[in-house]
């Protein structure tokens, strides 16, 4: 999905449909930029509170540590390490640094999106009105209007309830008459 879409859809919500225009035309405009810094926000905001974007890599490790730098993505949360044969090993986080027992390991960590740009594709499993709900959001908290914000928050809160749902089946017994 389109970020550019992303920042449309928020603009009508906000009601600054001028807005739709410059995005494609002007992206260097300064109510762009405003926007496009707010959805950077809302979308670290997903990731790191409601549904974390997952990376696993496998990694030699030397002297029991091994450095945040040698990830693709800095970490945000390690939530296992596993050696060669798949057994979970214990492991223990530091601000530089993961300390495990093995030479190598399997890492599954969560970690923040890199800063979109408006002309930015991005691979979410949300939907664009999600975004935009949560773009609406901040958009009106951060110019005093709260009523407006609220009524957005609500939303933007419901629908990431709504997906982040697990989809299973709820059977009652059946009943028999006494």
């Amino acid at each position: 999905m389109k970020v550019k879409k992303i920042l449309a859809l928020a603009c009508s919500f906000i009601g600054e449909e001028d807005v739709v225009d410059l995005i494609d035309t002007m992206p260097e405009d300064e109510r762009v930029l405003k926007l496009l810094k707010i959805f950077n926000l809302v979308r670290n905001e997903v990731a790191s509170e409601f549904m974390p974007l997952l990376e696993s890599e496998d990694f030699e490790i030397k002297d029991f540590k091994l450095p945040y730098s040698a990830f693709k993505f800095r970490p945000l949360k390690i939530f296992m390490v596993k050696d060669r044969f798949g057994r979970k090993l214990k492991f223990r986080s530091f601000p530089d640094y993961l300390m495990t027992k093995a030479s190598k390991a399997k890492v599954t960590y969560s970690y923040q999106p890199a800063e979109s740009s408006v002309e930015d594709e991005i691979e979410e499993t949300l939907p664009e009105r999600v975004y935009a709900y949560g773009v609406a959001r901040e958009y009106f908290m951060r110019e005093g209007s709260f009523e407006d914000a609220e009524i957005f928050e609500v939303r933007f809160k419901n629908s990431l309830q709504v997906l982040a749902r697990k989809e299973s089946s709820t059977f009652l017994a059946r009943r028999r008459w006494v």
